[in-house]
């Protein structure tokens, strides 16, 4: 089991994104007319309803950023469509979120290839049926440059059943991640500088060997061990995992408190566990911390 917690504050050693800017915001609940909300051009939500967009003209390439809960998948679908193709119009569903080229979940950690993680329409062509992402976030990417033209669309979040990759928008809370035997990558994405402090870890662990007898302590450089899942902690300021820095690989079990955390000052923070092999569910615990107390992270750890 893995509990962390997690605390918000900025360090200032990266430069604040448009995506964060707008998840700031996040938690305001917008007026919506008996029709729906109207969007922006750059426009996040997190709540069930109507939207709708309607263009003001321009070459821009807008986006909707759609979040859920990090049990929960998004749904769309579309009540009224009118882009057309003629003028340069286009609308693609991306499954997951893309900024500036970049993608998260990764394409090493999706199970869905990148090129068929978007379905684009215009004109004639316009959407006909639900589209359910395969984690809690999706985007709605689109550019419409003919004045007055848009399109309305209904969200929902239904449960997922078994969630692996997620992006959290609380300063506090709890998190179980786990891949339910499938032999896949799992992430943890939250778009703030943290605090990661983990509390109990067993990761990497031989499954061959009774548990009473497993060596305790966490171990560096896992990937050059065999057969073994790991964890990664990754800060930056990018969408993509995998383009971040890496401040934190290891593997194995700890089980004191505090024996093991990181303090990441960039704009996107995320805890990535690679599996090789099925593990034992990790927890995730959140919790505010007070920036006076930095100090460098400490670990128990023994050369590879």
């Amino acid at each position: 089991m893995l509990r962390i917690f997690i605390s918000f504050y900025l360090f200032n050693l990266c430069l604040s994104t448009p995506l964060q800017k707008k998840a700031d915001n996040l938690l305001t609940r917008h007026a919506r007319s008996v029709a729906g909300r109207e969007i922006g051009c750059t426009d996040m939500d997190s709540v069930p309803g109507d939207y709708i967009y309607s263009s003001i003209g321009g070459q821009q390439v807008c986006g909707f950023f759609l979040i859920g809960l990090t049990d929960q998948l998004v749904e769309i679908e579309f009540t009224s469509f009118n882009i057309g193709c003629q003028d340069g119009g286009l609308l693609s569903i991306v499954d997951g979120w893309e900024l500036q080229g970049q993608y998260f979940p990764s394409e090493q950690d999706h199970q869905v290839p990148i090129d068929s993680r978007f379905n684009s329409f215009c004109g004639e062509d316009a959407p006909k049926k639900f589209y359910i992402s395969s984690q809690n976030v999706a985007l709605l990417q689109f550019r419409i440059p003919v004045i007055g033209q848009g399109f309305q669309v209904k969200v929902n979040f239904p449960q997922n059943p078994e969630p692996c990759n997620a992006v959290s928008i609380f300063q506090e809370g709890e998190y179980t991640l786990s891949n339910y035997g499938k032999r896949r990558n799992c992430s943890l994405s939250i778009i703030y500088p943290e605090r990661i402090e983990f509390e109990e870890v067993n990761v990497g662990s031989n499954p061959d060997i009774p548990m009473g007898l497993r060596r305790a302590g966490t171990i560096e450089r896992c990937r050059t061990r065999k057969g073994g899942d790991y964890v990664e902690v990754r800060d930056g300021n990018g969408m993509d995992p995998m383009t971040m820095w890496k401040v934190g690989h290891f593997c194995g079990m700890e089980t004191p408190a505090g024996a093991l955390f990181y303090d990441l000052g960039c704009q996107h923070s995320v805890v990535r566990e690679y599996r090789l092999f099925t593990s034992p569910l990790l927890k995730y615990e959140f919790g505010i911390f007070n920036p006076s107390q930095r100090q460098e992270p400490r670990t128990q750890s023994e050369p590879d």
